[in-house]
């Protein structure tokens, strides 16, 4: 609270709550959204136990090198620039730079003092003049609504920290910094304590495909790469029983090498560890874009990661044709036709003429069509693996550098190598 203020004889008791009011804005200053905030981190702190407790992948111990590497920071050490993107709870800012404490600084390691002085030093690139790194945290609307939807939020990003922490692909977004007190930061009780830092991409994958289209571009090559990276970061995933459960262009950011990297993992769930085959479903909540959705999970049926195969071919499908999947369709008519009725995207140019609810640019590449056809089937027993899909793609690249030797020469893409032969 901001210390009682005498009336001067002169002002009025409604000029003085008006002096009061300012006063809480100049310095950020908001005692109910504090006490909400603080209110929530008993639930919060219950809510990312329960998560951990159920998932046995957030309770293995982290790769060393990908702790060594985490800085540590009080939000007020962070200086944001402007606004790149928001979520369902979340909002996206730049940062320009790390303006950081000495007497903060005198409590770490040394170690860590050598880490927090290098992204002090780095967070602009001198070559591009771009910051290079991004805080994601709660939006202030968040608090509005409910206590149990801040909550929420702030669970999600906590259990997206925790699977960034032990994630290690060359297509997943690495986690960069967490608060210094993680979830107990919350105890200042503002809206945005609790925070990630991560690496800033270039683009998401709906921006370059809209790029794409006012420039014409088919880029098969491109496009076929991008879909090897974005199936071999799920391949990863399914390989820990992770579904990521909201494949989107949205969701897939290129970095500043070019290279596909998957981000924003609040949705994603981790299957029991059972003893049956890959066909085995599971009762979990409908979760995910509609567009994007597969049939079982629009039909909030049990699914597994399969589901996740099938919004990939509807992201390369977008890729390839630059449309938007079911453009037309709303709801109503999704499940009508697309989960019951089976109705899939036109392959080819005179499909899309025959169609009602889409107008492709270009045509789907005949090496792609046959893989689409079987990765969007409506049954999940029958999609491919992403292992067999990643095998596929892998072939596809290998004939088209053979086709012309001086591009891409070596593929690497997660831990996997392609290395072709007479390049």
């Amino acid at each position: 609270m901001p210390p009682l203020q005498r009336i001067p004889s002169n002002q009025t008791i409604s000029e003085t709550r008006t002096s009061v009011s300012t006063h809480r804005f100049k310095t950020g200053r908001d005692d109910v959204s504090e006490n909400h905030v603080q209110g929530c981190l008993p639930v919060i702190k219950k809510r990312v136990k329960r998560t951990i407790a159920r998932t046995p992948f957030l309770q293995s111990i982290p790769p060393k090198d990908n702790v060594a590497s985490i800085g540590q920071f009080m939000r007020s050490e962070i200086r944001i620039g402007k606004k790149l993107g928001e979520g369902g709870y979340a909002e996206v800012y730049e940062i320009e730079a790390f303006d950081l404490c000495p007497v903060t600084s005198s409590k770490y390691s040394k170690d860590m003092q050598t880490i927090r002085a290098n992204f002090q030093r780095d967070a602009i690139d001198p070559s591009t003049g771009r910051c290079r790194y991004v805080i994601k945290h709660m939006r202030k609307s968040s608090l509005e609504k409910s206590r149990g939807e801040f909550a929420t939020g702030v669970a999600d990003m906590a259990a997206e920290a925790s699977y960034l922490m032990r994630f290690k692909h060359t297509n997943i977004l690495s986690l960069r910094g967490l608060p210094s007190k993680g979830l107990e930061s919350l105890e200042e009780g503002k809206y945005d304590s609790f925070f990630l830092i991560l690496d800033r991409i270039t683009e998401t994958l709906n921006e370059r495909i809209v790029r794409w289209r006012l420039e014409e571009k088919q880029n098969k090559k491109t496009k076929i790469l991008y879909s090897k990276q974005i199936a071999s970061a799920l391949e990863y995933l399914h390989s820990h029983r992770i579904v990521y459960r909201d494949i989107k262009p949205q969701n897939i950011g290129i970095d500043s090498n070019e290279n596909i990297v998957l981000f924003d993992f609040g949705l994603c769930r981790q299957l029991p560890a059972t003893p049956g085959d890959s066909n085995d479903v599971y009762k979990l909540a409908r979760a995910g874009t509609r567009r994007y959705m597969a049939p079982e999970v629009a039909a909030q049926a049990s699914y597994n990661c399969k589901a996740d195969i099938y919004g990939w071919s509807l992201v390369v499908w977008q890729m390839f044709t630059l449309a938007k999947p079911f453009s037309a369709y709303n709801e109503h008519s999704h499940l009508k036709y697309v989960c019951i009725g089976d109705e899939r995207p036109a392959l080819n140019l005179l499909d899309s003429m025959k169609s009602l609810h889409e107008d492709i640019y270009f045509p789907v590449p005949k090496s792609i069509r046959a893989i689409l056809v079987k990765t969007w089937d409506a049954s999940h027993t029958k999609r491919p693996g992403m292992h067999s899909v990643c095998c596929e793609l892998d072939s596809l690249l290998t004939r088209q550098t053979n086709k012309t030797p001086n591009r891409f020469s070596r593929l690497v893409s997660g831990n996997r190598k392609v290395r072709v032969v007479n390049a």
